[in-house]
């Protein structure tokens, strides 16, 4: 049960760093000016930037991404951090809901302390081996890519 709770705590930070890689690579994409003109060209423009490779691509795994992340917290708060687990769900819906950009980077500031704080915990009592890192990363991978 405990090395299920740190494989599980291991992948919600690592989820958590593809939330931010995307986030941050979204943020900085241009958004596309929609000015409205009946020629061919804006419409063209406009279509091409959201199915660009840095148009809805990125914007779209970071909303996955984030689903996920949300999901693997109640699973890790079931699993034994009933104090974390219920603040980095609430810290993400707050995310979720919350447009003010400032609110949305205090919150993932805080849930990267959260995560990795205990990660730091659980790797002092089971220590990491390579195989329980590729497991993690590996669990990963098949959630971002898979589902």
């Amino acid at each position: 049960m405990d090395r299920a709770r740190q494989l599980t705590g291991e992948v919600l930070l690592c989820l958590f760093l593809v939330l931010m890689g995307t986030g941050i690579y979204s943020l900085t994409q241009p958004a596309p000016i929609l000015a409205y003109d009946s020629s061919l060209n804006s419409i063209y423009s406009m279509v091409s930037y959201y199915n660009g490779r840095d148009g809805l691509f990125s914007r779209v795994l970071h909303g996955n991404v984030s689903t996920m992340l949300l999901a693997v917290a109640v699973v890790w708060a079931l699993l034994g951090r009933y104090r974390e687990g219920p603040v980095v769900f609430a810290l993400g819906l707050l995310m979720t809901f919350v447009g003010n950009s400032w609110a949305h980077l205090v919150a993932a500031l805080v849930i990267a302390v959260i995560l990795v704080r205990c990660s730091w915990q659980e790797a002092r009592v089971n220590r990491r081996t390579l195989g329980f890192v590729a497991a993690a990363l590996g669990m990963t991978a098949f959630l971002v890519v898979v589902i």
